[in-house]
């Protein structure tokens, strides 16, 4: 074989060799633009599990310390000449209340379903509220407040390969002017190459 030949196929062996990494590094930064694509996705998810968590856990302790204090308006309204007005109407208030409470567990299932068909897989634990419940109704003490299951909520929210943990804390059952405490912890994935992810 002469040295032009050579030359030639020389070329030919380096065109491919440079396409072949070419393609190869084409392939690696669309596998990269899917995972940051996907990581933001978790993000958002994440933030709006957040959020109605947090409006949620807010309405619920508000409105159970409505509920728990109407009652002893009651009782005092009974003491008062004149105020036994009071006590029929507190009683329609409480049954307002508790509606109210058990709309809200209706928007919080909706919504946490909303959040499942943008893609995000969503594991809480039983029922997927710190309160307890019985299918879309509150469980009540003798006060007729709402029975609070745990103090804290776990939410893991995951799009493989990457899942948020976020546990709201210190849930308190009545609280007028609540202050929700929650933390978040990103579960980080190694780095991946065309060699280890697959769609």
């Amino acid at each position: 074989m002469n040295e032009r030949g050579e030359a030639t196929m020389l070329t030919i062996g380096l065109i491919f060799a440079f396409s072949s990494f070419f393609i190869l590094f084409v392939f690696e930064a669309y596998i990269q633009y899917k995972l940051l694509d996907k990581r933001a996705k978790v993000m958002i998810c994440a933030k709006k599990a957040r959020i109605i968590g947090e409006r949620y856990i807010k309405r619920i302790q508000v409105s159970n310390w409505g509920i728990k204090n109407i009652k002893k308006i009651q009782y005092i309204s009974f003491l008062i000449p004149g105020l036994t007005a009071i006590a029929g109407s507190g009683e329609k208030a409480k049954s307002l209340l508790k509606k109210y409470q058990d709309l809200q567990l209706f928007n919080l299932k909706t919504q946490m379903i909303k959040i499942r068909k943008d893609g995000c897989h969503i594991q809480t634990f039983e029922n997927d509220t710190p309160f307890i419940t019985s299918g879309l109704r509150h469980v009540r003490d003798h006060q007729e407040i709402t029975k609070t299951r745990h103090i804290s909520w776990p939410i893991t929210i995951s799009l493989s390969p990457f899942s948020i943990n976020l546990v709201f804390q210190r849930i308190e059952t009545t609280n007028l002017k609540p202050q929700i405490q929650y933390s978040s912890k990103e579960n980080l994935v190694k780095f991946l190459s065309i060699w280890q992810y697959s769609f």
